[in-house]
């Protein structure tokens, strides 16, 4: 199971739209490296983990095969 532990923020529909979006792109992402590491190619696991952390997005495995993800602040990807 993939959870978002960040919080929801109010937007307008085209931004709920856009923010879908993105977290759909984000959500198959990580689909795609769990599948990876499950199939113990972790090789891509990590390029799909970097390229999260390239978009500002934090990947926590936990102990029960459970992944959460959060948006890091833009000073913590920034530099």
């Amino acid at each position: 199971m993939i959870l978002e532990t960040s919080q929801s923020l109010p937007y307008r529909s085209a931004d709920a739209i856009a923010v879908g979006l993105v977290g759909g792109a984000i959500s198959e992402l990580i689909q795609q490296r769990q599948t990876a590491r499950q199939q113990r190619d972790l090789a891509t696991a990590d390029q799909i983990r970097d390229r999260l952390a390239a978009m500002g997005i934090s990947v926590v495995d936990q102990p029960d095969g459970e992944v959460r993800w959060h948006r890091q602040s833009i000073n913590q990807w920034n530099g």
